[in-house]
């Protein structure tokens, strides 16, 4: 607290102690110093006790044993410890009658509900920290209604705690202090009017805890935060935690924020505010004009309607209101029936919200929320459930001014009752608004328009991922034989453009609606001037559909651009010769001549590809983009019955409407899938008993192969390093082509070396294990042989011709490298040798010898003539078998 709020200090310790003892004891209270035997204790808080239940003495002086002269004990005391209050057993409750007994006689706060508060009964004023236990003590209440607080916590650390009941006039507490609880007070007036205020929060008032507490039939509010336009005040850090109010009398609020005040920090939790069997039932927020908040945090509170009028969760005064940083969390907003709901969640406001966080709250039989006026900035509107909402005077999720990034997501509403279900709307563009992944089941009402109708310009908005459902049976739902609803989504004009050839800033895409049927208009309808996007939206079983081109020009299918300025009225492409095989959907795509007041789409385009059932729009394929009239596209799908229809996006960004359908459909086997493929073959799966057939780029058989029980196939004598297609032919009818590359060409070996070549051999070296390859010059294999370990290889040369050349190659795996020549040796003629001659001679006589021995008649010769005969035979053999097989 500020130093003039405080009392004089005074000395602390066992001097403080005996002080108080000494001041008390004049009173006639009793006081325990406790731990006063033991001198470490004597910095402990002071206990008193009140005795008696005496108000004070005519001339306004305390009693001895009161509470007034308890206080006064308490705001002299200096003991830093504090003091605590306590009740002895069996006094009776405190009343006032009189305006006698007022601790403080000045003016207290400056609010318009409190303006008259001119004092208070009792007075929390120390300079140290105060606790009041009122547990023996069963009330304290007043029979007049005079402008006085039952209590004024004017010091900081003050406790008061668990009384049955406070009731006083202008307000029960009222704190201007820092670090103050209150707990477990009950504030009850259920037979009067005289307390007005449960607890009054005063300019400075900080880091207050409302907790545990029972408020009861006050008149203006149970909690009320003091302000003025012309004295603004601040409260910071306020907690409302566990508490209960109901029968709050006035029309203002549970809560009373009232003109000027600034709030940083307010936190309202886990409470219940209304009850059911109420007959006075008030707003559970009540803001005045002016005010600025700072981090509400309203989260797991009970909003209950009774039977008194309807009124607000949060109801907004005149305007200039700021929130920041918001939250409202967890809720459970509920009313009593559907003639008595409980009103609107957020009132029309003109409040600047920065910070918006309105998450995972449950409203049933409630009206809407209607921001009308507002200006939206970082807001957040997720997670909410919205059971039979009654508004009819607006959306039920309803923002109307200006808005900028802004995301509703994942909200439901089941049943609502009303004009819109959500509403976009105002004069500015709607700036990064996001109303994605809602839910609304069978909106309807007297006079209703749309589950989500947008009224604004956008800029970089968006509605997506909606599911918008209309009068379908359900289970335990009693609707309306008639459904006054026409549109799932609507752009109105006010969302126009500057001119048709600019964007509306708005798209509307991948939205799931189903039901709307047999209403005049399409379920979703662009009445925007501009161009805006509307695509990949389903329409289910239940919305209108035809196969005839009625549906590209006419206003009561899928999307209806109203006008020539309406996306140009574009006209669609259409889908024709149509093929599924179970893994995609092919077709040829054809530019139609206009139908009445179309005009021609502008290629290349986008189309954007459905399927059904039907002749409706179940499901959203995807887009194929850059098409150009008579191309053939395809987009994979695993249907093999149905139909598809497209619809157009044009080069200049106009959206069509959704395209007439091809009724003759082939159904066509998938192509054939390739498992794997080598350098020279193919492997893969298909239909058992089909016919694969490979094709080169153009277009030519290469090879066919036919898929046996298993669904295997295999294609060989294909050329490394190729692309093919492949297909699979199943009783006549050809699938889509698939592509095949066959495995890169092994790269090749090196040519043998030759080190070697005689008569008698060949040899040379080359990679071991690689076949040797010899060949003539015909290139006709004459030998082979196989390249030893070490590297080695080769060949007899007796088996080759001499002087001839002959090429020698090695292969490894599968591939031949490069030739390495080699010639034999130069065939050599031999020179003859002369033969002995043959012819008839005389046989000489036997003469004698010179010695006496017999005459030589040449027999001694014969021998050696044989044995060189026979030598001369066995080389000139030799030569001509030689010569013979080189010249062969």
């Amino acid at each position: 607290m500020n130093d003039e709020r405080r009392r004089v200090e005074g000395p602390t310790g066992r001097k403080a102690g005996v002080r108080l003892r000494s001041l008390a004891a004049a009173a006639g209270l009793s006081v325990v110093i406790a731990g006063a035997a033991s001198p470490a204790a004597f910095a402990a808080e002071d206990v008193i006790t009140v005795t008696t239940n005496e108000r004070c003495n005519p001339d306004g002086t305390a009693i001895a044993g009161s509470l007034q002269a308890a206080l006064e004990a308490a705001n002299a005391s200096t003991n830093a410890d504090g003091v605590r209050i306590v009740f002895a057993e069996g006094l009776d409750e405190i009343s006032f009658n009189s305006t006698v007994c007022a601790m403080h006689d000045a003016t207290i706060g400056v609010g318009n509900e409190i303006a008259g508060l001119l004092g208070a009964r009792y007075l929390v004023d120390s300079a140290v920290p105060v606790t009041i236990d009122f547990t023996n003590l069963p009330a304290i209440t007043t029979t007049t209604d005079a402008d006085f607080a039952g209590f004024y916590v004017h010091s900081d650390d003050v406790v008061l705690e668990n009384l049955a009941n406070l009731k006083a006039g202008a307000a029960g507490i009222a704190i201007d202090g820092a670090r103050v609880r209150i707990s477990g007070i009950e504030f009850k007036d259920p037979d009067s009017a005289i307390s007005e205020v449960g607890v009054a929060l005063l300019d400075g008032a900080s880091d207050v805890t409302i907790e545990d507490s029972v408020f009861h039939s006050q008149w203006w509010s149970s909690i009320l935060i003091d302000g003025s336009v012309a004295n603004p005040t601040t409260v910071s850090n306020v907690v409302v935690d566990n508490v209960t109010s109901r029968g709050v009398e006035s029309a203002y609020g549970h809560l009373d924020i009232e003109d000027g005040a600034i709030v940083d920090g307010l936190t309202v939790r886990d409470s219940t505010f209304g009850a059911s069997d109420e007959s006075s039932t008030t707003h559970a927020v009540y803001v005045n004009p002016s005010v600025d908040v700072t981090g509400l945090v309203y989260s797991g509170n009970t909003v209950l309607r009774g039977t008194g009028p309807e009124r607000n969760v949060f109801y907004f005064e005149g305007g200039a209101q700021t929130f920041t940083d918001t939250v409202i969390d967890g809720n459970t907003f509920t009313g009593a029936s559907t003639s008595a709901p409980l009103s609107r969640i957020i009132g029309s406001n003109a409040a600047t919200w920065s910070g918006l966080e309105l998450t995972n709250n449950e409203a049933e039989l409630t009206r809407g929320i209607l921001m009308v006026g507002a200006t939206i900035t970082d807001a957040v509107l997720s997670g909410n459930t919205f059971t039979r909402t009654l508004e009819p005077a607006g959306a039920a999720i309803h923002l109307q001014g200006t808005l900028e990034d802004v995301t509703v997501a994942d909200n439901v509403l089941d049943t609502p009752w009303a004009v819109d279900g959500i509403r976009v709307q105002g004069a500015t563009p709607a700036t990064n608004v996001v109303i994605e992944n809602n839910t609304i089941h069978d909106f309807h009402a007297d006079g209703s328009r749309s589950s989500i109708a947008i009224i604004a310009p956008g800029a970089g908005s968006v509605v997506r991922g909606n599911e918008l459902v209309q009068h379908l049976d359900r289970a335990g739902v009693d609707l309306p034989s008639t459904l006054n609803n026409h549109w799932a989504v609507y752009v109105w004009l006010e969302s126009s453009a500057a001119n048709a050839d600019t964007s509306t800033g708005w798209s509307i895409v991948d939205n799931a609606i189903d039901g709307f049927d047999g209403w005049s208009d399409a379920p979703i309808v662009v009445n925007a001037i501009g161009r805006t996007l509307v695509t990949g939206n389903t329409f289910g079983e239940h919305t209108q559909g035809s196969f005839d081109p009625e549906t590209e020009n006419g206003r009561q299918w899928f999307v209806w651009n109203t006008t020539g300025l309406v996306n140009h009225k574009v006209q669609t492409f259409r889908a024709e010769d149509v093929r599924l095989d179970g893994t995609t959907g092919s077709f040829t795509a054809t530019r139609p001549e206009p139908e009445a007041g179309n005009t021609a789409a502008t290629a290349p385009v986008t189309l954007h590809v459905y399927w059904t059932a039907d002749d409706h729009a179940e499901e959203y394929l995807g887009a194929i983009a850059d098409v150009t009239p008579g191309q053939r596209v395809s987009i994979p799908t695993a249907h093999t019955t149905g139909y598809l229809r497209v619809q157009t996006v044009d080069a200049s960004g106009n959206t069509s409407q959704y395209s007439s359908i091809d009724q003759d459909v082939t159904v066509a086997p998938g192509p054939p899938v390739v498992t794997g493929t080598t350098a020279t073959s193919a492997t893969g799966t298909g239909e058992p008993e089909a016919t694969v057939v490979v094709r080169d780029a153009d277009g030519e058989d290469v090879t066919e192969a036919s898929v046996d029980a298993e669904g295997s196939w295999t294609a060989s004598g294909l050329a490394c390093g190729t692309t093919y297609t492949v297909v699979q032919i199943v009783d006549g009818v050809e699938s889509d082509e698939a592509e095949l590359t066959t495995q890169d060409c092994p790269a090749a070996p090196a040519a043998p070396v030759v080190e070697e070549v005689t008569a008698d051999v060949v040899r040379g070296t080359g990679e071991p294990g690689a076949t040797v390859t010899l060949r003539d010059g015909d290139g006709a294999v004459v030998a082979t042989g196989r390249v030893a370990e070490d590297g080695s290889w080769s060949f007899d040369g007796a088996e080759l011709a001499c002087g001839t050349s002959y090429t020698v190659t090695q292969t490894v795996d599968g591939v031949d490298s490069e030739p390495a020549e080699l010639t034999t040796p130069a065939c050599v003629t031999p020179t003859p040798t002369p033969t002995p001659s043959t012819s008839s001679t005389a046989t000489p006589s036997p003469s004698a010898s010179s010695g006496g021995h017999l005459s030589d008649t040449g027999a001694s010769g014969v021998g050696m003539v044989a044995l060189g005969t026979l030598v001369l035979l066995a080389a000139g053999g030799a030569l001509v078998l030689a010569t013979r097989r080189r010249t062969a």
